[in-house]
């Protein structure tokens, strides 16, 4: 259980130490910044701020839907089956809040590949791929290729945790994931408010209500599914001979 969580908060905390040190002029994750200790020069800075930190978001919210539909699909817990169709429904509901400000943000693209997307519409690995090579051939980061590069490694090492279980033990590692992510969430929507527009703020702050429902939910979960396997271990247990 642990070693779940210490990955999820892996993951996240790197992300947000390599956001930091691209997105900021004054390299911004080099020391720590006290609110209030920046400024958007500009109308469109401030819509490219938006549009970074909800990128960002957006990616972390579809990360949340994929592994709930994991969790739907394997869990053999219809309580957290239940749990799960509601983060999907939740952090489907989020991300559309957030996509008007990705687009509204003007975040810095590679040339569009000479190949289509694949057939759902996101981009293949080899388009990510050509993107990624083409924005580095003229010296610029393409930031949203990244956060989506980004957001798929860490949703891969997430599955392929998920996936190497079974039955409670499925369950429990599930839970313990939702617990380590909703904490970064949190943090996340916590801070991205002092820094975007008033429009902004008011959809971080419903996600981050949301945020703590699910994250007090999941404790709850984590719990009770520590509980019922400490009960199942020791009815598994050899009885002691009596002397």
């Amino acid at each position: 259980m642990l070693r779940n969580l210490a990955i999820v908060t892996l993951l996240a905390s790197s992300t947000l130490a390599v956001f930091s040190a691209e997105t900021s002029p004054s390299g911004f994750g080099s020391e720590v910044i006290r609110q209030g200790d920046y400024t958007r020069p500009n109308a469109d800075a401030a819509r490219t701020t938006d549009g970074y930190l909800a990128k960002w978001l957006s990616v972390a919210h579809l990360n949340q839907v994929e592994l709930a539909r994991v969790a739907l699909k394997r869990s053999t817990d219809t309580e957290v089956q239940r749990f799960a169709q509601t983060m999907i429904d939740d952090h489907e509901e989020l991300n559309g809040k957030l996509s008007r400000y990705v687009v509204a943000g003007n975040l810095p693209k590679a040339p569009a590949p000479d190949k289509p997307n694949s057939p759902d519409g996101n981009p293949s690995p080899q388009d990510r791929e050509r993107s990624r090579s083409d924005g580095q051939r003229n010296g610029e980061l393409d930031h949203s290729a990244f956060f989506e590069e980004l957001g798929a490694q860490s949703l891969s090492t997430a599955r392929s945790e998920l996936e190497a279980k079974q039955g409670p033990e499925f369950d429990r590692c599930y839970v313990t994931m939702v617990v380590g992510s909703h904490l970064m969430h949190n943090d996340m929507t916590l801070v991205f408010q002092r820094h975007v527009s008033p429009e902004l703020k008011t959809v971080l702050s419903e996600a981050q209500a949301a945020t703590k429902k699910h994250l007090s939910v999941a404790r709850e979960f984590a719990q009770r599914l520590e509980r019922k396997a400490s009960v199942a271990k020791k009815d598994e247990a050899p009885a002691k001979p009596v002397k």
